[in-house]
């Protein structure tokens, strides 16, 4: 019975020492090291330890990808996606390239353009200077509507824009709720508003946010600074918040041309 004892003993030993090569460790070193304290022990501190290995280095493929359309779990080799039944290898052939070019098509102005692509402008937007959406988000409606184009992912949320009959509409939507669509503005303009509100929203001293304005060609920010610090007192919740914004970017969306493509941005 000892006998048998020791020579499964020693088998496991010899065995943690084939499993220290493979990490890339001594293997007689460890086959000795097994024997004297256990083969139990040494292996569960082996597999402790850093793998020194070759292939330790090497990305490890997964099963599965998400979807470039819909973003849902899909098999690595699938040439069709089964939740949206789009065809995987042209959803991922859409390049930044693409994106941006598609976002100049519509009359996107060259800064937003750039802060969606991640280059900050200025020194205000370091906080949200996201760079490009990590998927090519499909549009939540129907899919023979306008194009929907990304401009970036935040917290979930997808800030996005398209182009219909009556022109641009930059909206955002949850990632998991993709069909509850928010309306930001209808011009660009309305939209760099709202941005600054955000900006505003963490106590960016006004000459920052002139300075982040220039930079951007947001053209509006005296008077929505004017028309804040009149208001300040009266935005006691988020309700009213949100109620005086809406109304000050419908306003700002009139002013700019609602229906129009955007100005190129010029200096404040």
């Amino acid at each position: 019975m000892l006998i048998y004892l020791i020579l499964v003993w020693v088998a496991l030993s010899i065995a943690v020492g084939f499993l220290a090569a493979g990490r890339g460790r001594n293997a007689v070193g460890w086959t000795i090291l097994a024997c004297l304290i256990s083969p139990v022990v040494a292996g569960i501190f082996l597999r402790a330890i850093d793998d020194r290995s070759a292939r330790a280095g090497q990305p490890v493929l997964a099963a599965h990808i998400d979807c470039p359309g819909c973003g849902k779990r899909i098999l690595r080799d699938a040439r069709v996606c089964r939740h949206c039944d789009g065809m995987v290898a042209d959803m991922a052939e859409r390049s930044e390239a693409q994106r941006t070019a598609a976002l100049r098509q519509l009359g996107v102005s060259e800064p937003l353009i750039q802060l969606s692509s991640g280059n900050c402008l200025h020194e205000a937007f370091r906080g949200v200077c996201l760079g490009p959406p990590t998927r090519a988000y499909p549009r939540p409606a129907a899919a023979d509507g306008p194009a929907w184009l990304a401009l970036w992912d935040q917290d979930g949320m997808v800030y996005a824009v398209l182009e219909d009959e009556g022109g641009l509409e930059f909206n955002r939507y949850s990632i998991e709720r993709p069909r509850d669509i928010d309306v930001i503005a209808r011009t660009e303009q309305g939209f760099w508003l709202h941005r600054f509100d955000f900006l505003y929203e963490r106590d960016m001293p006004d000459n920052t946010l002139r300075q982040a304005a220039q930079a951007a060609g947001f053209r509006y920010l005296d008077r929505y600074l004017s028309e804040r610090h009149a208001a300040e007192a009266q935005l006691g919740n988020f309700a009213a918040h949100r109620a005086w914004l809406d109304g000050l970017i419908a306003e700002i969306d009139r002013d700019a041309g609602h229906g129009l493509a955007p100005s190129l941005p010029s200096s404040t």
